[in-house]
């Protein structure tokens, strides 16, 4: 939350939150995403009960974030891409989500399908 939460990078349209963490819990996470804006949409990942990641999901849903899916882990490289594909900017053009010119942290859904296809990311 905090590296979203600095102004040196733009917002990115899609995040991917793994629901358990250290020091914060799932639903606290996606609510303090969906009321600073740090994203349009979410994919939850999990490894917990079914049960969990459904109340996770309304929670988001409920303040508002576009939810693309939640995926069990571990991740398959098809999945994702699949809820990727699935994402559609609501907002329009909206400054807080455009990434700055040369920010070496901002890629497209292309890209990231890309990154995807060639195996350029790996799931371990």
């Amino acid at each position: 939350l905090e590296l979203l939460t600095t102004s040196a990078i733009a917002a990115p349209d899609v995040i991917l939150w793994d629901v358990d963490m250290p020091g914060m819990d799932g639903i606290e996470v996606i609510r303090e995403a969906a009321e600073r804006e740090l994203a349009e949409a979410v994919i939850i990942a999990s490894a917990l009960d079914s049960k969990v990641v459904q109340a996770v999901r309304a929670v988001g849903e409920g303040y508002g974030l576009q939810v693309l899916g939640a995926l069990e882990k571990p991740l398959t490289a098809r999945r994702l891409s699949e809820l990727l594909d699935t994402y559609r900017p609501r907002r329009g053009p909206r400054s807080r989500f455009v990434a700055a010119a040369g920010d070496p942290l901002a890629i497209t859904g292309a890209d990231a399908k890309r990154a995807l296809e060639q195996r350029e990311i790996t799931f371990e």
